[in-house]
């Protein structure tokens, strides 16, 4: 039983941690996206974007 409760346990803070990691990664990526853009908008002086 203890064995049982350690793996679930274990298992269960596995996907949370490698579900923040994955959420970070891709707010990463969509901040440097919008980043990149709003830049480009700046430097231009048209709003490409809205």
């Amino acid at each position: 039983m203890k064995l049982i409760l350690i793996l679930v346990t274990l298992g269960t803070f596995a996907l949370a941690s490698c579900n923040t990691v994955m959420g970070t990664a891709k707010g990463v990526g969509r901040d440097a996206k919008a980043v990149f853009i709003y830049s480009r908008d700046a430097v231009t002086g048209r709003p490409i974007s809205d």
